[in-house]
């Protein structure tokens, strides 16, 4: 696009610390590599929307990697999986006897006499708390928009905005619309 033709376009960014699990030692350092990542995204002569993000620290969630793919199991902790929420032929449930239940990906966890991967215990629900207040103060300070990964997910608050923002994980905060200057819109000129 050419400079100043920047009249309904946006860069759509992702960003996970969930695949840097290596890094994410303490609260402080998410906190700062977010800062830092959006501060240098917002620098573009558009505007930029965080497309997708998640309080995930690890990669723990199931199907997270691919189909029954997901992160190394040593870590995460284990819930019951999901009942059907399909009713009559349509509410299969899997074998919650199963050593290991199919279908297999490449990874080892998945689900085990009825257990499912989720995130690791390493942070607390406060020290989650707190990533989700720092992280929205860099996104109010340096991006336009911003949407979690997914609004529901029925194993995962850290990667659920609804389950997020219900249980405090993310600031329950007032939003206001910024001020906007409505770019100039010029017609498009004939060629002939």
């Amino acid at each position: 696009f050419a400079d100043g033709d920047t009249h309904s376009v946006v860069l759509d960014n992702h960003y996970y610390r969930a695949w840097n699990n290596l890094d994410n030692t303490d609260v402080d350092t998410v906190c700062k590599a977010y800062k830092e990542h959006l501060e240098m995204i917002q620098g573009h002569k558009y505007e930029v929307m965080l497309g997708e993000w998640a309080l995930a620290t690890d990669d723990c969630a199931f199907w997270l990697g691919n189909f029954n793919d997901g992160g190394s199991p040593g870590g995460c902790q284990w819930v019951d999986c999901p009942k059907p929420y399909l009713e009559g032929k349509f509410a299969v449930d899997l074998d919650r006897d199963a050593y290991m239940q199919g279908p297999f990906g490449t990874d080892p966890d998945v689900a085990m006499y009825g257990k499912c991967p989720i995130d690791s215990a390493r942070f607390s629900q406060a020290e989650v708390a707190a990533m989700g207040k720092c992280i929205y103060e860099s996104i109010d300070a340096n991006i336009q928009a911003q949407t979690m990964w997914t609004f529901r997910n029925e194993l995962e608050p850290r990667w659920s905005y609804m389950e997020a923002y219900d249980t405090g994980l993310i600031p329950k905060v007032e939003r206001k619309e910024p001020e906007r200057k409505e770019p100039e819109h010029k017609e498009p000129e004939l060629i002939q």
